[in-house]
């Protein structure tokens, strides 16, 4: 599916004062790039970028797409949001969100209030003003609130705007009558609380997601532009109603929708008066979008919605009302999992399986339990058995044949201080935030323990009690999230998890241990990039075990990370048949520094049942680390470790062979012999 944005986005221009609101309306550039990036993960590809300017029209001609996301405010007249919508018409492109003439009625909000009443629905009594002078003829009761007919936004609306004298009225009114050339709306102040209702959908299936009340701080009783600008309101999503009056503002957020014919989505922005009741202010078609908490945003999230899922369903409900079309893909990496591969029967039918493998599968299906999302089956060879992808991912019956195997080698269960948190170092802990994995290698440590069915719904269920456990010990100072596979989780779970760590005030590194780019590199999208870059300094270890898996989507995702200004380590574990080679490890490391990705660690396999088929000894590490030196650069050759309950331990082969006559011997990478003068004391210093 080609999708298209077409937009307005303010320009850095310098404001002409502090109260400059010339681009209030538009959107800022973080809105755009979150609504761009949400929009490449439906359709698979970024979308086509329509500004909303006098070039518009050229840009249309032609364009080959299938549908048009439209937050386009226009410029100019009241018919400004109109334009958009009716260009895309002409070259016959669908759009999400209301039409032209919808646009136009809500946006002149003396024409929205008549076709409101005449509905029947509650809204202030009003009175448009083209002339200052006419404002002494308002018979309306103060206190009257005072803004410009055909803006939003707050555009016009200022603390000053609440006026309680004909005489603040009518300097008001010409005050907004002279700066925006547009009549002023004056309407009935209503004094109470202020609600949002958000709509999304079309027809009887018109979804009102959950209300949101706007508390306001003592000093600004109304979104005014300082309010909006200077001041954090509250917003409280979902909001404490009586379930009588959320009934009711259901009702008139559906009943206002579909008087002015809006489209897709909307926002009826309703206030309570002293008695409670509720009157509508106006609606707005074309709400904000921003990933930032917001109304909108907080009505979406409240309602179970990540942000990509919000602009999912805009792009649905547009698509639905029209022709019938292909519906809009989920994100890729999502679609990855669910089509993952779980069945020896399906396997069968993809790969070529050796007839041991075969009649063990189906003996012992607990025991090979496995899991192969379709991007790992693209890579491997589907005829041979050796094909170093294969052997990490496809359960053999020489994993039922370990005499040593055991299921905890680190026991990790008697180092666990809080569930799944486990600290071995003083300063150090790694926590086990999920259970789930897309795809499961045989390799893995904890490959008995953490094999989710389904990927994780929200935040981890444990995360109250690993917070407690991590105040309680402000020694830890850095923390490593790994699993199971922690992004396997949505952005938003995430987003909460990271939050909330870094409420912890002795932790000072986070780090994500994750093997998604390089298992499942559509995973890292442009929005998990931009929420791992808020909670920075965050570092990122992943797993990249032979050059196979460094493709053109795995480089791409690892780029972004880099980018964005996270660190990404790798961690290879060393398996025999698949990377104990030494051509094989400096292919490797040198594919990955070229990638921005620094080789850490070379894993010494652990004893984790099911893996004495590649196993290696431990001299064969050694001796690879030892070929590497001097022949590829320092950067790319890893350190090789072996894991213990009692932490890691560098396997690294020694170089230094002693001392003689005041001088210590070393050998160097080919063999050679030196002898550097270095007295035992240093310095010049006896030993004493």
């Amino acid at each position: 599916m080609r999708l298209g944005l077409c937009y307005n986005v303010r320009d850095g221009r310098a404001a002409r004062g502090r109260w400059d609101d010339a681009q209030a309306e538009y959107e800022d550039a973080g809105t755009l790039e979150a609504l761009a990036a949400a929009l490449e993960e439906i359709a698979g590809r970024p979308p086509l970028l329509l500004p909303c300017d006098p070039d518009l029209p050229r840009r249309l001609a032609g364009a080959r797409l299938d549908l048009v996301f439209n937050i386009a405010e226009g410029w100019g007249g009241r018919s400004r949001e109109a334009y958009a919508p009716v260009l895309m018409e002409m070259a016959g492109i669908p759009y999400t969100g209301s039409d032209g003439l919808a646009l136009g009625l809500s946006l002149d909000k003396a024409l929205a209030k008549k076709l409101l009443a005449a509905e029947g629905l509650p809204t202030p009594a009003h009175v448009l003003l083209e002339h200052p002078a006419e404002a002494r003829h308002v018979d309306l009761p103060f206190p009257l609130l005072v803004k410009p007919c055909h803006e939003g936004t707050s555009k016009g609306i200022r603390d000053f705007s609440r006026v309680e004298t004909p005489a603040q009225l009518e300097r008001v009114a010409a005050w907004v009558i002279r700066r925006y050339g547009r009549p002023a709306l004056v309407e009935t102040y209503v004094p109470g609380p202020e609600v949002a209702v958000a709509l999304l959908g079309n027809g009887p299936e018109v979804r009102v997601l959950p209300h949101a009340e706007v508390r306001f701080p003592a000093e600004h009783g109304f979104y005014s532009f300082e309010c909006k600008t200077l001041v954090a309101e509250e917003v409280r999503c979902p909001a404490d109603l009586e379930p009588r009056l959320a009934a009711e503002l259901d009702r008139l957020g559906r009943a206002a929708f579909r008087a002015l014919g809006c489209r897709d989505l909307a926002r009826l922005d309703v206030r309570l008066d002293e008695h409670g009741r509720p009157w509508i202010l106006e609606i707005n078609p074309l709400p904000g979008l921003s990933p930032r908490p917001a109304l909108g945003r907080g009505s979406a999230a409240a309602a179970g919605l990540s942000y990509t899922e919000m602009v999912t369903a805009v792009v649905r409900a547009a698509l639905e009302r029209g022709r019938p079309r292909a519906r809009p893909r989920p994100p890729a990496w999502k679609e990855q999992i669910r089509l993952r591969v779980q069945d020896p029967a399906e396997l069968a039918r993809r790969i070529r399986l050796d007839p041991a493998d075969r009649e063990a599968l189906a003996a012992h299906p607990r025991e090979l339990a496995f899991s192969i999302t379709p991007y790992l089956l693209d890579l491997m060879d589907p005829e041979d058995p050796a094909c170093p992808v294969r052997r990490q991912f496809v359960p053999s019956a020489a994993e039922l044949r370990d005499p040593l195997g055991v299921d905890d080698p680190l026991d990790e269960a008697e180092h666990q201080v809080a569930p799944g948190l486990i600290q071995v170092y003083a300063d150090r802990a790694a926590w086990c935030a999920s259970t789930f994995c897309p795809s499961l290698c045989r390799h893995c440590l904890r490959r008995n323990r953490f094999q989710a069915a389904r990927p994780p719904q929200g935040p981890p269920a444990g995360l109250e009690a690993v917070l407690r456990a991590l105040a309680a010990r402000p020694e830890v100072t850095d923390l490593l999230i790994t699993g199971g596979e922690p992004l396997a989780m949505e952005d938003d779970a995430l987003e909460h998890v990271l939050a909330r760590l870094r409420e912890v005030d002795s932790l000072r590194l986070l780090r994500i241990g994750t093997r998604l780019p390089c298992t499942l590199p559509q995973r890292i999208t442009p929005s998990l990039v931009r929420l791992l870059r808020s909670h920075a300094p965050l570092w990122v270890s992943t797993q990249f075990n032979h050059p196979k898996e460094v493709t053109p989507q795995a480089a791409e995702a690892c780029a972004r990370l880099a980018d964005a200004g996270i660190p990404v380590l790798n961690q290879s574990v060393l398996l025999g048949g698949v990377n104990d080679h030494a051509a094989v490890l400096k292919e490797l490391g040198e594919r990955l520094v070229r990638m921005r990705v620094r080789p850490y660690y070379l894993y010494q396999c652990q004893l984790v049942r099911g893996t004495a088929h590649v196993r290696t000894p431990v001299e064969r590490g050694v001796e690879l680390i030892r070929s590497l030196r001097g022949r590829t650069a320092g950067f790319a050759v890893p350190l090789l470790v072996l894991d213990t309950p009692y932490g890691k331990v560098p396997l690294s082969p020694s170089y230094l062979r002693g001392r003689e006559d005041g001088a210590v011997v070393v050998q160097s990478f080919d063999g050679r012999t030196w002898r550097e003068p270095n007295p035992p004391g240093g310095c010049g210093h006896a030993v004493g």
